[in-house]
């Protein structure tokens, strides 16, 4: 199912602006330390992974693996986040942990032609 690797795409996105605020806002907090860094990092990697997905010719084994990657990306930069005290940014990372796990569950139908 494309279209939850384009939600799951964009609510990753969503976390990489809200993990950026983080990184460079001086009264984030956690500004500049490695943590923040590591989690806008995920948050972006995650953003390009499920674009890549999205790809329709992309299949088998290929998309599986990608799937499980971005699974256990968007896991753990939800749980940085959460470790980070930034909840809206752990909560839009589960989220787009759950269109992954979701577009990985939902097969595309095959068209009759």
């Amino acid at each position: 199912m494309r279209i939850a690797y384009i939600l799951a795409a964009l609510l990753a996105l969503a976390g990489a602006v809200l993990g950026g605020r983080a990184y460079i806002a001086p009264d984030s907090g956690v500004d500049g330390t490695l943590g923040a860094g590591l989690a806008l990092a995920g948050a972006v990697a995650v953003t390009l992974g499920a674009l890549v997905a999205a790809i329709p010719e992309i299949r088998g084994g290929w998309r599986g693996l990608l799937g499980t990657l971005l699974v256990l990306g968007a896991a753990l930069t939800a749980l940085a986040a959460w470790f980070l005290m930034k909840p809206a940014f752990a909560i839009l990372m589960a989220l787009a942990l759950l269109g992954v796990v979701v577009a990985l569950l939902v097969r595309p139908r095959r068209r009759l032609a």
